[in-house]
């Protein structure tokens, strides 16, 4: 563990993924929303990296309401590696949820359950103790989510339903599959695979419905990304609700 101080709406137009926008609400309307913080620059990190990928396979093969989201923060890019990965918006949400959750220091890797609880990244029991079900969260907020794609824009509607009064909606686009060669820093020589890597945020204030226009730039490969769209309380962080469209139509 490596620390570190402190558009017009027409209805034909939308291509609903029923299966996938309805995902974190099945039978027991529960879910496992974890975020981990990570850097290529970070030594400590590549052992994260690899158990979250075994996680999102896992969950994607048995269709578990397992989120995941990736963030690569910049603070460890002084060591000899700077990660193309990064943004400063993703260490500031970071020290955020240092601040709330009571932790005196950022670090890598940190995973985040459901926006109440962090521990090392890289913990398999941990992990694996929440995601069979001992963190399980009943939602408190429904979302379904539709979309309309034109070229690299994408016009999403987000519709709630529940107790999303003193919350945010955040939209997060992820794409899976990176491979990078890291040729500098601590992983000097090192091949690592990202999964569910965050490549674009933005939050907004909750509404019953909302209309959110995205612009996907070129550098994303369509095929390997989806948009995972979480409710958080404004005060406490805590994740009230998520579902995730996948994204599969290649962006000419």
């Amino acid at each position: 563990m490596r620390i570190k101080s402190p558009i017009l709406w027409l209805p034909w137009l939308f291509l609903v993924n029923s299966c996938m926008a309805q995902q974190a609400m099945d039978k027991d309307n529960s879910f496992v929303f974890l975020e981990l913080f990570t850097s290529q620059g970070c030594s400590s990190c590549a052992a994260a990296d690899v158990l979250i990928s075994e996680v999102i396979q896992n969950t994607e093969e048995t269709y578990s309401n397992v989120f995941v989201l990736t963030y690569h923060v910049d603070y460890w890019d002084y060591l000899g590696w700077e990660d193309k990965l990064a943004n400063p918006a993703f260490t500031k949400r970071q020290r955020s949820y240092a601040k709330i959750l009571g932790s005196p220091n950022v670090y890598t890797p940190q995973l985040v359950a459901n926006g109440e609880l962090h521990f090392v990244g890289s913990d398999r029991r941990k992990l694996a103790d929440i995601v069979q079900g001992n963190d399980f969260k009943t939602a408190d907020v429904e979302l379904n989510l539709e979309i309309a794609q034109k070229g690299q824009t994408l016009d999403l509607l987000i519709r709630l339903a529940g107790d999303f009064k003193n919350t945010l909606v955040r939209i997060a686009l992820v794409e899976k599959g990176l491979i990078t060669q890291i040729q500098g820093g601590e992983n000097k020589g090192r091949t690592i695979r990202y999964d569910n890597v965050v490549r674009q945020f933005q939050s907004r204030e909750s509404e019953k419905e909302i209309f959110e226009k995205l612009i996907i730039t070129k550098n994303i490969n369509f095929q390997n990304a989806e948009l995972i769209v979480f409710v958080q309380d404004k005060n406490s962080w805590k994740v009230k609700g998520v579902s995730k469209l996948k994204l599969e139509e290649k962006i000419e």
